[in-house]
Order: C-alpha cells, then structure tokens, then sequence
C-alpha cells in the first residue's frame, strides 16, 4: 500500500515503516472504556491454532511538532497465545461440564471422541468469558473448513464473525498511494486486491502507516510475518504471496500470528474503528523537512537552514 521505489516494497511492509508508524511508541488513552476484540485462526494443515486479544481506544497522540491531537489507536492486550488440542481426546464428565458452562444448550454426552474443532470452540468460548470479550466482537478464519464453522456456530452462537480469507475483496473503498502522489488516488477494494486476505493485510499496511497500531513489543511474530510476505500484481490487482510460498521461504512456519493481527483489525473496523490514510499533519515530517519549514517561516535564518540540512543529509 505504499509508493514502490525499491524491492522493500514488494513486501507487505518494513521495517522502517513500522518505525516510522509509531508501532513501539506510548500514548496517552482519553477517558472512556476500550472496546475488545479477538480474533482466532484454527490451525490448518498442521499449523498451531493461534488466539490474540486486543483492543481500541480514543487516544492523545504526539506529532513530531510536538502538538497532540486525538485519534482512535488499535494495540494487542496480552501476547497472541496457541489453543492447544488432542486428537485422541475422549469425553468426560469434566469436558462435559466445561461444554455446558459455556454453552448451556449444547447437548452432549460423555465416552465419545472430541473432535478437534469442538476443543477449539470450547477453549475459544472460555477465552472470551475469561477477557470480557462479547461473542459478536469475535471473527476466526473459517475459509474452506465446514467443520469449524459447524463448531463455531454451535458453541458460540450465530453473532461471531466467520471469515473466508480466500473469499473475494469487498465493495469498500481503499486509497492506492503511488510513486506520482498525484495519481494516488481512492478506489473500490474488489478491483485493488486479489482476493480479501490480500485486502486485509494492505489495509493493516495503511493502519501502520497512518500511526494507529501500538503494542507492537507484544506481538513481535506477527510484525515479523508482515515484513517477510512479499506481494506482486495479479494483472492489474494486487496479491499476497500464496501461504505455501511464504512456509517455503521461512523454514516451513506459517504466518499464523499475522493472519490474527489482520483478523482482529477487520473485527475493529466492523465495530467502529476508524482509520486515516495518511498521518496528521507534521507527524509523518522528517526532521530534514522541519528545518527546511523552519528556515522559510523565517525562525531559522536561510543560510544556518541549508546548513543544518546539508550536515543531517551527510549522516
């Protein structure tokens, strides 16, 4: 989602841009309550199946002029934890309670087999009770697995949120930067990205970039993943690297933590967090550009201005 002028940006994000995005920086939170959020991603093929929590809050932030202005900021609560399971799991009576207490219509009996999805639906429900996450403030990946979503839907009700992250992109609208700033311009997501997986890790990308994310010292898998996931176009749309691709290229790990960061963002977004597609005014400034405004609003004399600029180029 940035200008591409140089292979880095053949790449989700950097790490220079989640610098630059604040990612590892404090705030100061205004008064009102956070709202929470969850996101899982169940684990195909072998992969662990990841939980995160998060939350969104109206937060004081500092630009590099030293002004404060208000904004929503998106950051994880506690580290993206792993929802262990057993394949050879049988019921008991204290499975059965544990069923119950989360989902006191489900009809269940000890002495069978527990499948793997019924265990991640029931420590999933038990994860939302424990962190005071609502059930409709929740979205996992349910993309070509009936089996979870059967699980999900029986155990959690019908308010979660399933996704299909090979699905098609959606109608929104999504801001395209260029390298010409003069053809960036907005355009419908569907004719942007290849697919919605694709969409939501850009549109993470422009979180970033629009110095919303915080906490990023809590969950540094999933920064990682993001700056390893190359992306190239797809005729005229932009696409991922296939999962295969990357587990390839990264001693066969998989980008589970950062398919939960992008899930959870999605989640925010549903129930109103809001984004900007560029940074508040003299926030995104480099110091290089500062002393040049410096110099022509006259608080720096034209002479000392070059100066100063021609020293900080150097270094």
């Amino acid at each position: 989602s940035f200008p591409n002028t140089s292979m880095s940006d053949y790449f989700v994000t950097s790490r220079e841009k989640l610098r630059a995005g604040g990612v590892f920086d404090e705030f100061i939170a205004e008064r009102g309550n956070p709202t929470r959020i969850a996101f899982c991603d169940p684990g195909f093929g072998g992969d662990p199946c990841r939980i995160g929590l998060f939350e969104y809050v109206t937060a004081r932030l500092q630009a590099t002029d030293g002004q404060f202005y208000t904004h929503q900021v998106f950051q994880p609560v506690r580290p993206i934890e792993t929802i262990l399971v057993d394949a050879r799991m049988e019921s008991t009576e204290e499975w059965v309670a544990r069923c119950q207490a989360v989902s006191p219509s489900a009809s269940l009996r000890g002495g069978s087999h527990v499948t793997m999805e019924s265990q991640i639906a029931v420590q999933v429900a038990e994860f939302l009770d424990r962190w005071g996450v609502g059930r409709s403030h929740f979205g996992y990946d349910g993309s070509m697995r009936a089996s979870i979503v059967q699980e999900m839907a029986t155990i959690l009700g019908p308010h979660v949120h399933a996704m299909d992250y090979g699905g098609p992109a959606t109608e929104r609208e999504t801001f395209v930067p260029t390298a010409d700033p003069d053809k960036s311009r907005n355009r419908v997501a569907r004719e942007t990205f290849s697919n919605f997986n694709s969409e939501l890790w850009f549109e993470a990308a422009s979180v970033i970039q629009a110095g919303q994310l915080r906490g990023g010292e809590m969950i540094p898998a999933a920064l990682t993943q993001l700056c390893r996931r190359t992306w190239k176009f797809k005729g005229d749309r932009r696409a991922i690297e296939p999962k295969d691709d990357y587990k390839a290229a990264n001693q066969g790990k998989s980008p589970d933590d950062a398919d939960v960061l992008v899930g959870a963002i999605e989640i925010a977004r549903r129930h109103g967090f809001r984004f900007t597609r560029k940074r508040q005014a003299g926030q995104s400034s480099s110091i290089l550009e500062r002393i040049r405004n410096l110099g022509q609003e006259g608080k720096l004399s034209r002479a000392n201005s070059k100066l100063a600029a021609a020293k900080l180029h150097r270094h």
